[in-house]
């Protein structure tokens, strides 16, 4: 049984995600850039320790912290409040679904060949039941609210 993430990945043919940090005196659109160029969903914020020279994890950023930072603080809501469909964010052509009697597996690929984050499961009606996400596709909490 495949148990850890090296493992699901090597057993799928799916290279893993590179680690990425950043300085915690970086600003946060550049961490945000990383963020996007790397795919990654936290990112850890490393500082050298004055005393000792070494490099050292100070925090960690996800994305759900920005994006709460940028709802509570962020002024210029003009564009937050347009509709989601009219400023293009999310898929509305082609969009990669499962049944709840899907394998497994086959949904599994469905994320990585796709490069996707989560799969709607539809009931034979076509009316959404949940959502599958990676991060419970190998066995992890999930990190936002699935339906």
């Amino acid at each position: 049984m495949l148990t850890r993430d090296e493992e699901i990945e090597k057993a799928i043919g799916v290279q893993p995600l590179e680690t990425v940090s950043i300085n915690p005196q970086r600003p946060l659109y550049n961490a945000c850039r990383k963020m996007l160029e790397s795919r990654a969903r936290r990112m850890p914020l490393v500082d050298v320790d004055d005393e000792t020279k070494r490099a050292m994890v100070v925090s960690v950023v996800t994305q759900y912290r920005i994006l709460k930072f940028v709802a509570v603080n962020v002024s210029e809501t003009q564009l937050l409040r347009k509709p989601l469909k009219h400023l293009k964010l999310g898929t509305y052509k082609n969009l990669e679904t499962a049944r709840m009697e899907s394998q497994v597996f086959d949904v599994i690929h469905q994320l990585v060949n796709n490069s996707i984050s989560s799969v709607p499961i539809l009931n034979s009606d076509g009316r959404l039941l949940r959502c599958q996400c990676s991060s419970t596709a190998n066995g992890r909490r999930c990190c936002h609210q699935c339906v």
